[in-house]
């Protein structure tokens, strides 16, 4: 399972060869900054993208408002990953954790539905949406490993034990939704439940699928280390 979250991609070029913790975040820091390029292309296609970030598996989402409903989401794609405007890192390095924070002024969410049940004639359909406000937080365990490459060795972080969290603080806008039989009915019922609860059922369907996005962030930043080293 690839949701979102993979939407994630805390602190790239994470060196050993610094000195103090500060300097280490600096570090850390600014390679999230100078990686931009290589996240979205998963560094020249050797991970995946993640900008745009396409979600192989389908997922479920429990909407538990003036309508309950069990719907499918397939096919999504989420845009914009690497726009983010903010990053902060919290590293402590007694305990080996850490905590790293992306604020992401928007995400363009795309994909395709199923509704369990039919909702006023319409069972399926596509649908488009700009997330806003949206933050990333990744927190987990970290410590230093040697890998052996073609040019010797070198020490490189192993992370474990992640979670990935999300908040959606803003409203979803730009709402189109298309389906067979949808009626005016169907769109005054859906786009102002899903303007303000889109972001948080995402929030729920990430609680659901936390062991496979923090399957999927960890195996993505241990393997980008050995690439990079």
């Amino acid at each position: 399972m690839r949701f979102l979250s993979l939407l994630c991609f805390v602190g790239c070029t994470l060196f050993v060869n610094s000195e103090s913790v500060e300097d280490l975040q600096n570090l850390i820091l600014n390679g999230v900054l100078k990686n931009r390029n290589n996240f979205a292309n998963g560094f020249g296609g050797k991970l995946p993208s993640l900008d745009p970030l396409q979600i192989d598996d389908s997922f479920s989402v429990n909407a538990n408002t003036i309508i309950e409903l069990k719907d499918t989401i397939q096919h999504a794609t989420f845009k914009g990953l690497t726009s983010f405007d903010q990053a902060s890192l919290h590293l402590n390095t007694i305990n080996s954790t850490f905590s790293f924070k992306l604020h992401i002024p928007k995400i363009e969410f795309s994909g395709d539905f199923n509704h369990d049940p039919v909702v006023l004639n319409v069972s399926n359909g596509s649908f488009s949406s700009t997330l806003n406000d949206v933050e990333l937080n990744i927190i987990g365990d970290f410590n230093f490993v040697t890998y052996k490459h073609q040019n010797g060795k070198r020490q490189i972080p192993e992370f474990s034990n992640l979670r990935v969290l999300f908040e959606f603080g803003g409203l979803t806008t730009n709402i189109k939704i298309q389906a067979e039989n949808i009626s005016e009915n169907y769109v005054q019922l859906f786009i102002p439940l899903l303007t303000t609860d889109m972001g948080p059922l995402l929030q729920q369907a990430s609680e659901t699928y936390q062991t496979e996005i923090s399957q999927f962030v960890t195996n993505y930043l241990n393997e980008m280390h050995r690439i990079k080293a």
